[in-house]
């Protein structure tokens, strides 16, 4: 399983089944460990460490009081296994209730990604670790058999835990060209349709010919900067 099981939690807003399955209504998703490449090792890569995405960081003229603020409510969220919930899943009886086994169940009008975003529920700032302890809370059990799966491939880090305070030109000029050239070499690796040792050279070659230097070179510059 690619990136974290919760995304493909039926109580998750905009979740990937949904999303699947609005689509093709027809179809079944079917879920199975990360592979193995040729020498035995396999894995999953999972958005962090990313300053972007997922790190909380301040402003230089943020004050001490704010600053020591937010970190105690994200530390709350941490400790407070019920204040997190309420960031994530709302309020019951309202957004979700609780089934026979009680689990959170959210209900159906509030998994859009609209919805939560009103009710002020989902919040990517209320995120932390999630073990498999506390998934029993909120998923059945076809969603645990995700996770067992998912909890047992071994981590590939993903990303830098850089940013820059400028925006990259290059990359707002090549980026959408770069990246169709790596997710289509990325699928056609991972569907075996290529050999990725003698594909690679030419890989790299698309990229570069696309721009891509040109644009580590601008990060390289914004962030030495």
């Amino acid at each position: 399983v690619e990136d974290h099981p919760s995304w493909f939690s039926p109580n998750t807003s905009g979740n990937y089944l949904m999303m699947v399955n609005e689509k093709f209504p027809d179809e079944t998703l079917v879920y199975f460990p990360a592979v193995k490449g040729p020498t035995g090792k396999s894995g999953s890569f999972v958005n962090y460490p990313d300053v972007t995405l997922n790190a909380t960081y301040f402003g230089s003229d943020a004050s001490d009081e704010k600053v020591e603020r937010i970190l105690r409510i994200k530390n709350d969220m941490m400790v407070d296994e019920d204040f997190y919930i309420r960031c994530i899943y709302g309020v019951e009886g309202v957004h979700y209730y609780l089934d026979k086994n009680d689990l959170i169940v959210t209900i159906n009008e509030m998994r859009t990604n609209d919805i939560a975003n009103q009710e002020g529920m989902g919040s990517v700032f209320a995120i932390r670790p999630n073990t498999l302890e506390f998934a029993k809370r909120i998923n059945p059990k076809a969603v645990l058999d995700l996770y067992n799966i998912a909890f047992k491939n071994n981590i590939i880090y993903k990303k830098v835990a850089l940013t820059a305070t400028d925006v990259n030109t290059f990359y707002e000029e090549k980026g959408a060209d770069i990246a169709k050239i790596y997710l289509e070499f990325y699928f056609n690796a991972i569907t075996g349709k290529i050999d990725v040792d003698s594909e690679w050279d030419n890989y790299i070659k698309q990229l570069n010919d696309a721009g891509l230097q040109r644009v580590l070179a601008e990060y390289e510059r914004l962030v030495a900067r």
